[in-house]
């Protein structure tokens, strides 16, 4: 399983990061992308904007 989990960026199936990037870049709609864990603290904590505000 670790091996499995370490071989993500790498992988081609569709759990790998490849997949998971393709589809992200395919969806239309408005997103966002958490690159750095603080991000996600930030984001969860009250009056520090949410998914659709487009803060943070």
């Amino acid at each position: 399983m670790i091996a499995w989990v370490r071989s993500y960026p790498t992988r081609e199936d569709e759990y790998g990061l490849g997949q998971h990037r393709a589809l992200f870049e395919a969806f239309p709609g408005w997103k966002r992308e958490l690159t750095r864990p603080e991000y996600y603290d930030k984001l969860l904590q009250p009056g520090q904007g949410s998914w659709n505000s487009g803060n943070g």
